[in-house]
């Protein structure tokens, strides 16, 4: 036999003697109950109404999922550095320089300097930034065998 052959075998053969675990015990767990039903408890007086022992068993067959907890990623994102807002700017006297008929050239003031408000648009750049992953489940692609066994007595 190959190793192909071996490690597609592997896996039934698990999977065949998980069942028979779970029926031997579950054969066992269900005569104990029986028994436990059958007793009549309102002559026993050391009988308190509470019943501390417990069987469990769990056999579950399909995909399999994982939790991936919570947890800080880097991400880029884009982040205002610089809030749209208005400015004051002044804005300097405007002059004009003329040729005189003479040859000469006069400089004249055409316009007074005065200040104005100038709307500043607001300012974005790409940043690497910490952002909360809340916890999720991821499901397997694989095929998966789940085997629970619990006692409490």
């Amino acid at each position: 036999m190959d190793t192909k052959e071996t490690m597609q075998k592997a896996p039934k053969a698990w999977m065949g003697a998980a069942l028979a675990m779970a029926m031997v015990l579950c054969f066992a767990a269900s005569t104990n109950a029986q028994a436990f039903d059958k007793k009549d408890f309102s002559k026993d007086k050391n009988h308190h109404h509470h019943h501390d022992n417990h069987v469990g068993i769990g056999l579950g067959f399909g995909g399999g999922s994982t939790y991936v907890p919570g947890h800080y990623e880097a991400q880029s994102q884009t982040v205002m550095v610089e809030a749209a807002h208005y400015e004051d700017r002044w804005v300097p006297a405007t002059y004009k320089t003329l040729l005189l008929k003479d040859g000469m050239e006069v400089t004249v003031k055409v316009a007074d300097g005065y200040w104005t408000k100038v709307y500043v648009p607001a300012r974005y750049e790409t940043q690497v930034v910490q952002v909360w992953v809340p916890g999720y489940y991821v499901e397997s692609s694989r095929p998966a065998v789940r085997v629970g066994l619990g006692f409490r007595f």
